[in-house]
């Protein structure tokens, strides 16, 4: 797996500068300070990423309640658990094993194969 984003917050900023491991900033307090967001000013910033598409890769787009309640390795053992690669079914399994560790915020996910 391989986070393609960057994420906006305050926790990832330090760790992209060194001042914060993955696992801190994984359980830091404030990893929900946001540095960025739509809706806060007129012009809004967007971040652009281009990336070699290669047929069968997953790309998933999902919101800090299912990132905070999974770790990579879980993820990525769910996907893998998958024996047909049903998207719905991908889908559906990370959202149920995120809310049984917690669920302690909404969670979204959004699955793309190409």
């Amino acid at each position: 797996m391989k986070q393609v984003t960057t994420d906006h917050t305050l926790v990832a900023e330090q760790q992209r500068l060194g001042k914060l491991s993955k696992e801190q900033a994984r359980r830091h307090p404030q990893r929900h300070i946001l540095t960025s967001a739509l809706g806060i000013s007129q012009t809004p910033r967007i971040d652009l990423y281009r990336t070699k598409v290669i047929p069968n890769d997953l790309y998933i787009i999902c919101s800090d309640g299912l990132n905070d309640m999974l770790d990579d390795e879980e993820i990525l053992t769910i996907i893998q658990s998958i024996k047909d690669k049903s998207l719905f079914k991908i889908g559906l399994s990370l959202v149920l094993q995120a809310n049984l560790a917690g669920g302690l915020d909404n969670i979204t996910v959004i699955l793309l194969s190409f």
